[in-house]
């Protein structure tokens, strides 16, 4: 198995579950890319850490891991949301560059 998650524990996958969803719902509804990385690196984190303290009922004192979560997870979104991103960007570079190409013939 290539993509085999059983090194991960449940709360990677569940990072990675909800990175991949607002990656992808950022990339189809905000065009710009740069601003769809952004938006992704902020909120992975963000409804990470609220699924988290929701699933796991920490208590508010447990909230200074809260940098970390941020930090890391901000990280790997990035990663994701460029690699998501990517086929998204091509799609749309070359839709534009068509749309040029049969407007000047």
């Amino acid at each position: 198995a290539v993509f085999s998650f059983t090194h991960m524990d449940s709360e990677d996958k569940a990072f990675i579950a909800i990175a991949l969803l607002v990656a992808v719902c950022a990339h189809v509804f905000i065009r710009r890319f740069v601003i769809a990385c952004l938006v992704i690196v902020v909120a992975s984190p963000a409804l990470y850490a609220v699924e988290s303290f929701i699933r796991l009922k920490l208590p508010p004192a447990k909230i200074f891991w809260l940098p970390s979560v941020f930090l890391e997870g901000g990280l790997y979104a990035f990663g994701i949301a460029l690699v998501t991103g990517l086929p998204f960007y091509l799609f749309r570079w070359w839709r534009r560059h068509n749309a040029k190409r049969n407007t000047d013939a």
